[in-house]
């Protein structure tokens, strides 16, 4: 059927599409619509739903910025093309990563709600834990297609369970960085050598807190990391190298970083 433009002010017959991201930001919106009303052409895009409700595809913050003011709504009633809301908003005002995850999360996808709570665990940024949770070092970036779509899968979370417990160590210890983007990737990448010992560096944590300092890069990271873990040690590791190899070897194996 051919789009329908209508007007109401009855707010309670629409029904905020349940994979919708949240609604936010509003108040410049609602000084707009203070000034200028809700205009025709900017009408929010509904769908039938059961009886005469309808389920909001876009628009939603308009929606309820003039539900907040009490001023008409314009709406244009379609069919249901079928067209998943991400991919559809996505088209006006890009989702970001946070979007695609309070979307997922809020409707009970089980690896979306681990991310978050990974996330609210560690204060380990977004993209760093969708990684290391599907077992990939951080910053690889590689599922973030797969995130996007609802497809994402936690995988092995070895490696991510060992970054949480030496970032929880850190926190514990005053250290502010902890969750510094750069420092997770250099973590993360250290993590994979062979020779590193997570239980040593949580030892040289405690004991040598005050001799770690905010860097500006993952390279400066590592090197910190490498000081700190050979201090007052025979068997000294040169874990910034061996990192680095490690890396290499594992960008040859799975063709990313």
């Amino acid at each position: 059927m051919q789009p329908k433009l209508k007007q109401t002010r009855n707010y309670s017959i629409f029904q905020l599409h349940k994979y919708n991201r949240n609604v936010k930001k509003i108040e410049k919106l609602k000084k707009s619509m203070m000034k200028y009303g809700f205009r025709p052409h900017k009408s929010i895009d509904v769908i039938p739903n059961d009886g005469d409700r309808f389920t909001v595809t876009d628009g939603h913050n308009r929606l309820v910025a003039a539900s907040e003011l009490g001023i008409p709504v314009w709406y244009t009633l379609a069919e249901d093309v079928g067209m998943p809301i991400q991919e559809e908003q996505d088209t006006t005002r890009p989702w970001s990563m946070e979007d695609y995850l309070v979307s997922y999360a809020r409707n009970g996808l089980p690896a979306y709600i681990a991310v978050k709570k990974y996330m609210q665990e560690t204060g380990i940024p977004l993209g760093h834990a969708v990684s290391i949770l599907a077992g990939e070092s951080a910053g690889s970036g590689n599922k973030t297609t797969a995130f996007k779509a609802g497809t994402y899968k936690i995988g092995n979370t070895r490696h991510a369970d060992t970054i949480k417990d030496i970032v929880l160590c850190m926190k514990k210890a005053g250290i502010s960085f902890a969750t510094n983007s750069f420092f997770i990737q250099a973590l993360s990448k250290v993590l994979w050598v062979d020779e590193f010992s997570p239980s040593r560096f949580k030892s040289k944590i405690k004991s040598h807190k005050n001799l770690f300092e905010k860097q500006p890069n993952v390279q400066a990271y590592l090197e910190e990391i490498e000081k700190i873990y050979n201090r007052q040690s025979k068997d000294r590791q040169p874990l910034a190298f061996l990192a680095e190899e490690k890396s290499k070897k594992r960008h040859l194996s799975f063709g990313k970083v």
